[in-house]
């Protein structure tokens, strides 16, 4: 949880979470969502990493445990599935509302490490495969390698693209998988405005 990796780092400075929020520009009201499991901006993970002299990376901590495998005969295997949320839409073009609420569940296979699934409205990430109408499997995190297709959460707004992040110029950038949409880039301050929900890690098209 990152609040707990939060709290550690202040306690060890000798301060509390809200004044050194306070010094960084973050309002105290943020800090309490961070404590009730929300999530920061990458705007706000930068400030908090470098204030801290740390790697943004180490802020979060992705613990997953393997549970034991029963044994079964050579020809024989077991199909497990776990619940996954469905949220909702992603934009696989210009970005559209989402709504973070669900009370959808789908079934999957336990193997993929996914927290939540949306469904592909648009063409611009054909390059890779996702097409209009398929299920995106994806896991829960704030950061993402630069390359990979994140779930990218502008103010109330969300669109699934590849995302790249410049730190040194201090701008985002969004491509999509299809030569016809345009990047969409964020400079300075505007970057305060993007957060990315997680990480796109499969997908699947039902078969009608």
């Amino acid at each position: 949880m990152f609040y707990d990796k939060y709290l550690s780092l202040c306690t060890s400075a000798g301060k509390s979470p809200s004044s050194v929020a306070s010094e960084l520009g973050i309002a105290t009201g943020t800090v309490s969502n961070w404590k009730q499991g929300g999530l920061p901006r990458i705007a706000q993970i930068q400030k908090i990493a470098e204030y801290f002299n740390v790697p943004a990376e180490s802020l979060f901590e992705i613990r997953r445990s393997v549970p034991p495998q029963p044994r079964y005969p050579s020809n024989t295997y077991e199909v497990r599935t776990k619940k996954i949320p469905l949220l909702g839409e992603i934009a696989c073009g210009e970005p559209i509302y989402t709504n973070e609420e669900h009370d959808i569940f789908l079934e999957a296979d336990s193997s993929i490490h996914a927290d939540f699934a949306l469904k592909a409205r648009g063409d611009s990430m054909i390059g890779a495969g996702i097409f209009d109408g398929y299920t995106v499997l994806c896991r829960e995190q704030p950061l993402v390698n630069n390359g990979e297709i994140a779930v990218v959460i502008i103010d109330n707004e969300a669109t699934l693209k590849r995302f790249f992040f410049d730190r040194e110029s201090n701008i985002i950038t969004l491509y999509a998988d299809n030569p016809n949409y345009k990047p969409i880039r964020y400079v300075g301050e505007e970057i305060n405005h993007v957060r990315i929900l997680g990480k796109a890690v499969a997908f699947y098209a039902e078969i009608k």
